[in-house]
């Protein structure tokens, strides 16, 4: 038996290369390449082999599993020259389980998986399990050759006479070695796509796509489901992109902090890159993401982030519309009170850190008591959903307003003094009563107002003083006779 892992050919044994059998495998190699289905053309490719090498038959078989007492396989594929020789369908081989316990089959498997081939003539073995079995298999001679996949034993590619006593030259080995990278190279490929298909499965229902930044190489690369145009982006529709192209395609509030936490988790103190962002899809409109990366510490070295980007657009705005509501009035579907004790204070930093003028509105409907007792809640609602509007219509476009009570209202103005707070309160009161019915139905009510004007003073310690201040006048407003701006002196 001869056997090894590729015989070394000379110059001389080169020029002396079957050239049918070279034609064979090249035209073979043409069909796995540019055929649809690659795993079929395998069938091809061994038709291309057998019919120029005349043996009985061409087959493969498939280690399914292997452990130190047995090994499990299937005859996946097979050319037969005549119907007598073809055995794919006999149940026998069919997911056909072995023993390892013969020392000489063990040692036989073991030569596969190191990767070199067997080339016997039947008749020449002594003595033994192998020459038993050929023998009872009626085969004359046997080449098989192992097929690596990723560096690991998936199978082997036989050739069986039953006819005569076949001697493969070497350069005959070196190019049917040359067939079963082929085939090697197509099962990686199909196994590749398979898990393609499956991630596909995994992004179609969880619509993500899959990143990669490499920070020495400057270069970004990004499946395009979520950046896409099309629906049907796939993980195999990739952009690459250089660091800079790749920084334009996130929204300027987070370009910063993205590249931030790259170099953080790529020192030897990073753990895990997650955060929320921003990324500019194909049609120029941006969505919200959630990036997430695998500490792979052997990547760190060369400078490489990998990981999932999360589709998380319907969250954010599930997430906006209950801070919406948590900071919204019901009725008037103005600012509510939580949202202006938070406003307030971040108003008054701001205006402190800017050197800027804040100014504070508070506003009461006169005597709206009197309206609920005299008309009943569902009109007094109405009453204060109308005012609502007024308010907005009446004040300035950069005011936040709020409904701080009952039938109480705050107006903070940014930027502005308490001159111009004053003016448009007056505006304001004014407008409110020249309404002869704040409602454009029956019952006719007039209403009027009374507000209480404040400016943020630089010697305040807190914002919580220029509330108290809007709101003691306010009180003297209402003292002095309601329907009036009183500013605070």
């Amino acid at each position: 038996m001869l056997t090894g892992i590729q015989p070394e050919l000379d110059r001389h044994q080169l020029s002396e290369l079957n050239v049918d059998l070279l034609s064979a495998v090249l035209r073979g190699a043409d069909m796995l390449v540019s055929g649809d289905d690659r795993l079929a053309n395998i069938n091809h490719l061994l038709a291309e082999i057998g019919a120029v090498t005349q043996v009985s038959r061409v087959w493969v078989f498939q280690v399914l599993a292997l452990s130190d007492s047995d090994i499990l396989q299937d005859y996946v594929f097979e050319w037969a020259n005549e119907k007598k020789y073809a055995q794919i369908r006999l149940p026998h081989f069919n997911h056909f389980s072995s023993s390892l316990a013969h020392p000489e089959y063990r040692e036989l498997i073991e030569s596969r998986q190191r990767g070199e081939y067997q080339s016997v003539i039947t008749d020449q073995l002594p003595s033994s399990w192998l020459k038993r079995y050929l023998t009872q298999q009626r085969i004359l001679s046997m080449l098989t050759i192992p097929i690596i996949v990723d560096n690991k034993w998936w199978g082997t590619l036989g050739f069986d006479d039953c006819e005569r006593e076949q001697r493969w030259s070497e350069s005959d080995v070196t190019l049917l070695r040359a067939t079963g990278h082929l085939i090697a190279s197509t099962v990686l490929k199909n196994e590749l796509f398979s898990k393609q298909r499956q991630i596909e499965i995994i992004k179609d229902n969880t619509h993500c796509s899959t990143w990669q930044v490499d920070v020495q190489r400057g270069i970004c690369w990004c499946s395009s489901e979520i950046i896409g145009d099309s629906a049907a982006s796939s993980i195999r529709d990739s952009r690459t992109y250089t660091s800079r192209h790749w920084l334009r395609r996130i929204h300027p509030q987070y370009r910063r902090a993205f590249f931030s936490r790259v170099r953080h988790f790529l020192s030897p103190a990073g753990n895990e890159l997650k955060m929320d962002l921003q990324v500019k899809r194909d049609n120029g409109e941006y969505t919200w993401v959630e990036i997430t990366t695998n500490n792979d510490p052997k990547n760190k070295p060369q400078g490489v982030v990998a990981g999932v980007m999360w589709d998380i657009s319907q969250r954010k705005a599930e997430e906006q519309a209950l801070m919406r509501q948590a900071a919204t009035d019901p009725l008037t579907q103005l600012y509510n009170r939580r949202q202006f004790a938070s406003d307030l204070a971040r108003f008054g930093e701001q205006a402190r850190y800017r050197h800027q003028p804040l100014s504070l509105l508070i506003i009461d409907i006169d005597h709206f008591k009197r309206i609920n007792d005299n008309y009943g809640h569902i009109v007094g609602d109405h009453v204060l959903e109308a005012f609502a509007s007024l308010l907005e219509t009446h004040l300035p476009l950069h005011s936040n307003i709020y409904r701080i009570g009952g039938e109480e209202f705050a107006c903070l103005l940014a930027n502005t003094d308490q001159k111009a707070a004053q003016h448009y309160a007056a505006q304001l009161c004014e407008a409110v009563y020249d309404q002869h019915s704040i409602l454009d139905y029956s019952p006719a009510i007039r209403v009027s107002v009374s507000i209480g004007c404040a400016e943020l003073d630089a010697a305040q310690l807190d914002a919580k003083h220029l509330y108290q201040h809007a709101d003691d006048a306010l009180y003297n407003a209402k003292l002095s006779g309601r329907n009036r701006v009183v500013s605070y002196a």
